[in-house]
């Protein structure tokens, strides 16, 4: 599948990529300080102000890695342009919600676009494998799916992204699935994707944990969501990556159907969860609010934001592994 000298050069690349993922979280972390760009962490007593948008460290280090990747040959032209304006597309669109306060179906209809440079590039294969019966070939309908699909894989995070690293964890676990999955499934494309979004990430989960020292943003939550569409979408991983992502697929479901449009939770003008005196994270008790990940999880007693992050990290590692059972049933045919 992958000689030694490629797997080299992977590792090599994947080292350097996770010094820079590092490097330019702490340099943003210590510039958005500087120039008062912060959020305010609502699930701390004292609520600290936290510098916001060192996601963006991720989009760039995911930039410099896949285009080192290209020049040594390991992935082609059409798929490192692909993820690298896919990337870019992302990023604005996560700095115009996070800065300009643009309506609630902003987010949504604009990363569609994000589906666009893979369409045309020809980076993807329209047929979907599903478990035991092979799969089925969609060459119309595929391009439609891969522009919901990147919109639905980026809001999904972007909606979770509620607590000191649930989505940056979240999205990590969900990417070591797919790249167990790739490996089963002998897709080489989803291997070097997902290696390359594990080193990018490194830098944002150890700042963003709790106790976070820096937050996402917008760009950065939903860069994490585009990168796994595209793992999913290139790497030829869909179903094993649906079942990966099921906390964040509950997560949004449930919001959605409360809300019955798109708009952010601060927007809403229900309560889900609060803070109680003792620093617990705990359910508001109101019944017309959704019933979020979070609010599932409190729901039977207040828990800390460490241990709320402990609980979502465990339901993720439940559906990864359900994913790589998934993606061996993928390999057996009836």
């Amino acid at each position: 599948m992958i000689n030694i000298d490629i797997a080299i050069k992977i590792i090599s690349i994947s080292i350097l990529t996770i010094i820079i993922s590092i490097v330019l979280t702490k340099y943003m972390i210590k510039i958005f300080r500087k120039y008062n760009v912060y959020g305010e962490d609502i699930f701390k007593l004292n609520r600290p102000k936290i510098p916001k948008n060192i996601g963006l460290s991720f989009i760039i280090s995911i930039i410099i890695a896949t285009t080192l990747l290209s020049a040594s040959n390991i992935l082609s032209w059409n798929i490192t342009t692909a993820i690298t304006t896919a990337m870019i597309i992302t990023a604005i669109i996560g700095l115009i919600d996070e800065h300009l306060d643009p309506p609630g179906y902003f987010k949504p209809l604009a990363m569609l676009a994000a589906g666009i440079p893979i369409i045309i590039l020809k980076c993807y294969t329209p047929y979907i494998r599903i478990i035991l019966f092979g799969g089925f070939n969609i060459p119309i309908l595929y391009p439609i799916f891969i522009l919901i699909a990147m919109s639905v894989t980026s809001n999904m995070v972007n909606m979770l992204d509620v607590i000191n690293g649930s989505a940056v964890w979240g999205a990590m676990i969900s990417t070591i699935a797919g790249l167990i999955a790739g490996i089963i499934i002998n897709s080489e494309s989803a291997v070097v994707i997902a290696i390359t979004i594990l080193a990018s990430i490194i830098g944002p989960a150890l700042y963003n944990t709790y106790p976070a020292k820096g937050f996402l943003g917008n760009a950065g939550s939903l860069a994490l969501g585009t990168s796994i569409g595209i793992l999913a979408i290139i790497g030829r991983i869909e179903v094993p990556m649906v079942i990966a992502t099921l906390p964040f697929i509950h997560n949004s479901f449930y919001f959605l159907t409360y809300a019955k449009s798109f708009i952010e939770h601060k927007k809403l003008n229900v309560q889900i969860t609060r803070l109680n005196q003792r620093g617990e994270i705990e359910d508001a008790k109101n019944r017309n609010a959704p019933i979020t990940l979070l609010r599932l999880l409190v729901a039977q007693k207040p828990l800390t934001e460490k241990e709320a992050l402990k609980q979502i990290v465990t339901l993720f590692i439940i559906t990864g592994i359900l994913s790589i059972i998934t993606a061996i049933l993928i390999k057996v045919r009836i």
